[in-house]
């Protein structure tokens, strides 16, 4: 009866080592999240193309801690097609890795080390092997690893001043000038990076259908976008399909009163403010907008819109009403959590690119 349990404690004995193993060729990406996931955009004109370069890349999403850290590796863009240009190359570098702080990033590299800097790897030459051909189905297999020359750790961003910052120096590059395309994912820019933030969107949603004036075959529609940048709220609203040459009126309320009122055309959705929306011109269309200052309190309200106009054809009430609407006063936009540095010598104290959003899929393997 023994013997039956000897497979159980063989599989019990080996399963540390199996564990160990799989632990051993595990990858993980920074900026996270990108283990199994492509990359929006490529690079394909830095590491692996220039002859001489200083790139210092700070990752604020490296929540996992990277404990006994002992290689990095890159990947392939996987959407762009076979080229012959990306091919073998012997590239003469440095690696360096430490903590960084993303919102201080600046073009002084040895500012940007925090804490925990490491010369990981010394200058050597390193063979990056070719990438001529795309993957079948993206993301691309893992390659072009570096082996460090001593082990290090890493917490996890649980502060700031803990960002992980990661360098590669050039010195020289036997293909340079030859393009070799990384996996890269592409930040909006926005003001932490000196642009004006891309703002966030919020659109609104249909609730009814608006009644059909004379002259035209589409009934009256109205939509509406807010957009907020952190700076300033901007209201976009435009009517189609409306009586030509007629005054348009938008209705504003902060609660849908969804009455089906029978002397009007079509369900009443707002009634607490009125806002003049213009003339309507020829085909019956009218557009209004506004900017005003940043105001939080408003973020996550909901508001209800409608357009009304004069239209004497209705069986009730001599109006026409559009179609009422749902908008949600959008959410901030959000600061990119990667960015990154460079200059075209390797020795270069100051950075003459940058900061600029977004960055290499870098993969990390730990012992």
């Amino acid at each position: 009866m023994a013997n039956r349990f000897l497979p159980f404690v063989a599989l019990a004995l080996t399963l540390p080592a199996a564990s160990a193993l799989a632990q051993e060729d595990h990858f993980t990406t920074v900026p996270q999240g990108y283990d199994t996931t492509e990359g929006n955009s490529d690079s394909r004109d830095l590491i692996g193309t220039q002859p001489l370069l200083r790139y210092q890349q700070i990752d604020a999403t490296a929540t996992r801690g990277l404990l006994q850290r002992q290689e990095i590796a890159f990947r392939r863009d996987g959407r762009l097609p076979d080229n012959t240009s990306y091919g073998p190359r012997t590239i003469e570098l440095e690696v360096v890795l430490a903590e960084g702080d993303l919102d201080t990033i600046s073009t002084d590299f040895a500012a940007n080390y925090q804490r925990n800097m490491s010369m990981v790897v010394a200058r050597k030459s390193v063979s990056f092997d070719d990438w001529l051909f795309a993957p079948t189905v993206p993301p691309g297999d893992v390659s072009n690893a570096i082996f460090f020359d001593q082990l290090w750790d890493y917490s996890g961003v649980t502060a700031s001043g803990n960002d992980l910052l990661w360098e590669i120096r050039v010195y020289s590059n036997d293909q340079a000038g030859q393009d070799y395309a990384f996996d890269f994912e592409y930040v909006v820019p926005n003001a932490k990076f000196g642009f004006p933030k891309v703002p966030t969107r919020g659109m609104g949603d249909s609730l009814s259908t608006g009644c059909t004036v004379p002259g035209q075959t589409n009934p009256l529609t109205a939509s509406i976008t807010i957009l907020n940048d952190l700076q300033n709220m901007q209201w976009q609203s435009a009517t189609w399909y409306g009586v030509a040459g007629a005054p348009v009126i938008l209705l504003v309320d902060g609660q849908d009163w969804a009455a089906p009122l029978p002397t009007l055309c079509t369900t009443l959705h707002a009634v607490l403010a009125s806002v003049p929306h213009g003339i309507a011109d020829a085909a019956g269309h009218t557009s209004f907008g506004f900017t005003m200052p940043y105001r939080p309190r408003l973020v996550g309200q909901d508001l209800y819109v409608q357009a009304v106009t004069p239209d004497a054809s209705q069986s009730g009430m001599p109006m026409a009403l559009s179609n009422g609407l749902k908008v949600t006063v959008p959410s901030d936009p959000q600061d990119p959590v990667v960015g990154r540095v460079w200059a075209l010598d390797p020795t270069a104290s100051t950075a003459t690119v940058g900061p600029l959003p977004g960055g290499i899929v870098l993969f990390t393997n730990h012992k």
